[in-house]
């Protein structure tokens, strides 16, 4: 149990610093499309909700208290429906992903590839990351339910 709750730990506290830090950046690629369609609210939203549903598991991985689980799948559930979001918007909208993710990339300092660009026009390539955030949230669901079993 010590391993799941180290890797658990590791991996929120990784996350919660990412999300943090999509709070404070203007130019992230997320962001950008949901202000593309009018939803900058919404992401906003949603990344409040994230960053706190983090923030409440890595005290619960730590010091588990009852009911602490529900906030990993909350963070778990909102991570998925954010991604979804953004993946329906750059799918419908494949010319503003694309100046979405060159803005993010420029943004940090980087380039945004032509034949990365050209790929974005693939509907495929717009899931990939829901497909991934799937896997992902599976695993970490599992592992929640196993720690959470250990605690009682």
């Amino acid at each position: 149990m010590t391993t799941i709750r180290i890797l658990l730990t590791i991996t929120f506290g990784w996350a919660l610093q990412k999300s943090i830090k999509l709070l404070v950046r203007h130019e992230s690629l997320d962001r950008i499309l949901f202000d593309a369609v009018h939803l900058k609210w919404l992401f906003y939203f949603l990344l409040f909700g994230l960053v706190t549903s983090q923030a409440v598991s890595l005290v619960w991985f730590l010091k588990p208290f009852p009911h602490g689980y529900l906030f990993s799948f909350s963070a778990v559930l909102i991570n998925l429906i954010e991604t979804s979001f953004a993946c329906a918007i750059a799918a419908g909208n494949t010319e503003i992903a694309k100046r979405a993710f060159s803005a993010s990339r420029e943004s940090r300092g980087l380039s945004a590839r032509p034949e990365i660009l050209e790929m974005m026009d693939r509907p495929i390539v717009h899931f990939a990351p829901l497909a991934v955030s799937v896997i992902f949230a599976i695993v970490w669901c599992v592992l929640t339910v196993v720690l959470m079993r250990s605690n009682n």
